[in-house]
């Protein structure tokens, strides 16, 4: 991904007593994955918990086994991070997955870092 999506996806501004504080709050938080990318691994632990059978439903990236997980790819070429279209198929990608499963920082409760 690009900076600005790594960013958007994981970064939550807000003011604290002092001043400004922008902190990554989107990797391992409260369980939730964060995010898809071109690639993307999922652990055993990530895939018991989504579910192995969603992935064998996925038809448009490729998920191959690896290991104790699975890798999948959510587009080809790598020169398409950050396009539109490479937004699409990661936002694809989430919904056919679960949603629920994913760090969505609109839905932080920005309280529990102060």
């Amino acid at each position: 991904s690009t900076d600005e999506q790594v960013k958007d996806k994981h970064f939550v501004c807000f003011e604290d007593r002092d001043n400004t504080y922008e902190t990554n709050v989107g990797l391992d938080i409260n369980e939730k994955l964060p995010g898809i990318y071109w690639i993307t691994y999922f652990g055993d632990w990530a895939v018991e918990k989504i579910g192995a059978k969603k992935f064998e439903l996925l038809t448009d990236p490729v998920g191959e086994k690896f290991k104790e997980g699975v890798l999948l790819k959510a587009y080809m070429p790598s020169t398409k991070i950050g396009t539109a279209d490479a937004i699409q198929a990661e936002n694809q990608i989430l919904q056919s997955l679960g949603r629920e499963h994913f760090f969505d920082k609109t839905l932080f409760d920005l309280r529990t870092l102060l």
